[in-house]
């Protein structure tokens, strides 16, 4: 059995000084570690590293949940990769050891997805409520207006006068064909 740290820079971060120290009082055999610039593996690279390297019964030790990926997707990922390889996690900052705990390594990645899962169901409610609540308020959604009045009328005139194709229309007027069928259904 041996101890396998993994660290990663998130972009506040910057600097993997803290999380090799801490990985260091742990007595890692080795450590694999990804950094976002142009020397050092990506994430995905590092944590194909690490799963490449692990063998049966080591213990990943990560200094928190989060350096396993960028997502919470890769995170489940990463976590579900070490438990088929019959290897453990050690989360330092929630004191979570799949090694010693009663709930298994699967069960908890389970748990995770569907705790992930209730939580982007409850953020897509709000996000739909809160549009629903700004168009009452008579909020406008989405990207701003950038044709003015007079090309609407001059647009909606020659469409009525009947004499002109939608493609005349759109160039003497400086817009795209999508945008005279627009104001047209709009009208």
């Amino acid at each position: 059995m041996s101890k396998i740290g993994f660290a990663r820079v998130s972009s506040e971060q910057k600097y993997l000084t803290d999380q090799l120290s801490v990985l260091e009082t742990y007595d890692c055999e080795r450590v694999f570690y990804a950094q976002p610039n142009s020397t050092t593996p990506s994430n995905e690279d590092a944590v194909s590293a690490l799963l490449e390297y692990l063998r049966k019964d080591d213990v990943v030790v990560i200094t928190s949940l989060d350096k396993l990926g960028v997502s919470l997707s890769s995170v489940l990922s990463s976590m579900t990769s070490i438990h088929k390889k019959r290897a453990s996690l050690k989360v330092l900052d929630n004191s979570f050891d799949s090694s010693t705990s009663k709930i298994p390594l699967s069960t908890f990645v389970e748990l995770l997805s569907v705790f992930s899962e209730l939580e982007l169901t409850l953020l897509n409610r709000r996000t739909a409520e809160g549009r629903v609540k700004a168009r009452e308020q008579g909020k406008h959604m989405g990207r701003p207006k950038t044709i003015k009045k007079e090309v609407i009328n001059n647009v909606m005139k020659q469409l009525r006068q009947g004499d002109m194709t939608v493609s005349e229309i759109a160039r003497e007027n400086n817009i795209s064909r999508p945008t005279v069928y627009d104001i047209k259904k709009k009208g």
